[in-house]
């Protein structure tokens, strides 16, 4: 009775830590881009997994430096690759693959750029 038990419950605690584990890894990231609320450009922020949707009001030459850095901010907060879009302010749940344009994207592992097709960051 007692095998079994403790059965159940490692296979229960088995569960729940992956969901857990990833809900804390994207506040973790939520967090971290909290920041971006300060900079008047930034319209909205959207965090979902590993990824952040930035939204901007207006578009400058600054949009790819803050792209860049939300990126290599939030890979560390969440502890792995993270992938960051800016997009217009009016594409508000834009996702990839809808068919709308975006301005740029950067991927970043535990801060390091890895990849970024921003225009003068490469």
């Amino acid at each position: 009775m007692k095998h079994s038990l403790f059965t159940v419950l490692l296979a229960v605690c088995l569960l729940i830590t992956p969901a857990f584990t990833s809900a804390q890894d994207q506040s973790a990231l939520s967090n971290s881009l909290s920041y971006l609320f300060d900079i008047s450009q930034v319209a909205w922020v959207v965090c979902d997994q590993n990824r952040a949707y930035l939204g901007f009001a207006t578009v400058s030459p600054d949009v790819e430096h803050i792209v860049r850095t939300a990126a290599s901010i939030g890979s560390k907060a969440y502890g792995g690759e993270v992938q960051v879009w800016g997009v217009g302010f009016q594409f508000g749940g834009w996702r990839p693959g809808g068919g709308l344009p975006y301005i740029c994207t950067t991927v970043a592992d535990r801060g390091e750029v890895t990849s970024s097709n921003c225009p003068g960051l490469q």
